[in-house]
């Protein structure tokens, strides 16, 4: 799941308000042993929350194909061998 964060700074003396930052967050339910667990859909009651909801899923789908490029390179002799760690 991700989660939109929108953090604000507010002038004490003012109360101007301005934005600091905007960024997702990604959480992952997880099973009894510590494993990815599927969740129920979500539903979105919103024209705001369904336009989140394609922004994420296109980011998620981003991710998706970096993480198969990179795996792909790591090809050897028809063995996976797992990207170093950062």
């Amino acid at each position: 799941m991700e989660i939109r964060v929108e953090v604000e700074t507010e002038d004490r003396f003012t109360e101007a308000r301005q934005k600091a930052l905007i960024a997702p967050f990604i959480f992952v339910a997880l099973d009894p042993k510590g494993k990815p667990a599927e969740v129920p859909p979500l539903l979105i009651t919103a024209e705001e929350g369904e336009e989140y909801f394609q922004e994420g899923r296109k980011r998620h789908q981003g991710r998706k194909k970096l993480r198969y490029r990179r795996q792909s390179v790591f090809r050897k002799g028809g063995a996976v061998r797992k990207p170093p760690r950062p």
